[in-house]
């Protein structure tokens, strides 16, 4: 039983459902060459209806050329949903390498109708709809930017997921994105400290393994943009003795009372390379929580040459040494200089944060975006959301902001697209590095806000 239609109700032994399910592992083969099982389940009068042919025959024909032209080619199917006894509906993803010498990723997203005839138990037609255009897919997928081909002696181009514009509202965009799989990292913590920069992609999130050094040298692969997204929110926890707010226990061990603490999550999202999807489809269906690594910023072994505690070296920076800096109430100087620091405030920092990823798949969305330039700072980010609040508000019944109770409780998160870091996977689809494009004053960064077209 193909996996993803495990979520069709009904008898997991029908028998369109079976064929349904050879239709898609043999739709999946032939996509990568094999059209064995394929000849099982389509026969001469079989119709494809897609832009470029109308017969399954032809479609078997330029699924043979295509292998021998497009490299590493990828399907990922979505969703499936049964619309009666004998038709379905498929959400899928198809793409492939351009062979150019700047490597673009061409993605095609789509839904296929398939229909199944109740008596030869052959597939009757298969009517294709892609969510792009050709005209999108040679003037936006593959024409490459220039940062793309200037950087080609250090990294691959970097995948675009595919969006379209719906509409311009003066410097605001409305746009539709794609449905993706991608992989989130979560920072989780006390509003009052500083977390991990938003604009720096955190190297916690950075967990996969690679090898960089020559002759073996892993291959990887580039994303871009990779999106973040901040909020804050409200929890009830235990306040400890002498602790204004605070989430853990007193000194003697005992919970004095129960008091409202403002919580930040900061979450870096990074789009999986849809050559990889595949390996990561089952977690990301699952969207299991992994946590990650928690070094402590304190050091208590007793054999410490000093006799003292101190800030650990072997932490990750940018949730331990760089906190420990930039929180003015533990650090009195330089990183590696001799400085005191308030280990209750370490504690309580620490107890406080934890860090965690998983896979998963984020539906198709329409945000409304600003593009800002140059350092990404408070300000510009305040205005590009004044921006976007405006132009909503100029649209009346066409556009509301999601979850609109929310954002008038100042819960409704804020998102940028860091147009200018390349989130980098292993061949395994884990995230191992990020790769910064220094663009200074040309650097570009997209704040956006989630919208709901109003019906």
């Amino acid at each position: 039983m193909y996996p993803n239609l495990l979520q069709i109700e009904g008898d997991p032994k029908n028998t369109e459902i079976t064929i349904c399910s050879l239709f898609l592992e043999g739709w999946e083969r032939a996509i990568s060459g094999d059209q064995k099982i394929f000849s099982q389940v389509l026969n001469n009068t079989t119709r494809w209806d897609n832009p470029f042919v109308s017969t399954a025959s032809e479609y078997l024909e330029g699924l043979t050329q295509f292998n021998k032209f497009f490299l590493e080619p990828s399907l990922s199917i979505f969703n499936v949903t049964k619309i009666s006894s004998s038709d379905f509906l498929i959400d899928y993803q198809v793409s492939f390498w351009y062979p150019l010498f700047w490597r673009p990723r061409i993605i095609i997203p789509g839904t296929l109708a398939l229909s199944i005839d109740h008596e030869t138990f052959k597939v009757i037609s298969v009517m294709e709809k892609w969510d792009v255009s050709l005209s999108e897919l040679f003037l936006k997928q593959l024409p490459p930017r220039l940062w793309d081909v200037w950087h080609l002696f250090c990294s691959p181009s970097p995948e675009y997921p595919p969006k379209k514009r719906l509409q311009s509202i003066g410097r605001v965009s409305i746009e539709k994105l794609c449905k993706t799989v991608c992989l989130e990292a979560t920072w989780t913590g006390l509003s009052a400290y500083p977390g991990p920069p938003l604009l720096n992609v955190p190297g916690f999130s950075l967990f996969g393994d690679f090898r960089t050094s020559r002759p073996n040298r892993d291959p990887f692969y580039t994303v871009l943009p990779v999106e973040v997204q901040s909020s804050k929110f409200i929890v009830k926890k235990a306040v400890g003795e002498g602790v204004e707010n605070g989430a853990f226990q007193g000194k003697d061990g005992q919970q004095r009372s129960v008091g409202e603490v403002e919580m930040k999550k900061s979450s870096w999202i990074f789009h999986v390379p849809t050559a990889l999807q595949p390996k990561v489809f089952d977690k990301a269906r699952k969207e299991t929580a992994v946590p990650l690594r928690g070094d402590s910023m304190v050091n208590t072994d007793p054999s410490d040459e000093n006799g003292e505690d101190d800030v650990i070296d072997e932490i990750d920076y940018q949730v331990g040494l760089e906190n420990a800096s930039l929180m003015k109430s533990l650090s009195g100087g330089t990183l590696r200089a001799n400085f005191t620091y308030d280990e209750f405030k370490i504690a309580e920092f620490e107890s406080n944060q934890y860090t965690e990823y998983k896979y998963k798949i984020i539906p198709e969305r329409v945000v409304a975006t600003v593009d800002i330039y140059g350092d990404a700072t408070a300000e510009k980010i305040s205005g590009a959301v004044r921006a976007i609040q405006t132009a909503i508000s100029s649209e009346p019944g066409k556009y509301t902001l999601k979850s609109q109770e929310a954002s008038n409780k100042g819960e409704s998160p804020i998102g940028l697209f860091l147009c200018n870091v390349k989130g980098c996977f292993n061949a395994r689809g884990e995230p191992v590095m990020a790769i910064y494009e220094q663009q200074f004053q040309l650097r570009k960064t997209k704040v956006f806000l989630e919208i709901d077209i109003r019906k």
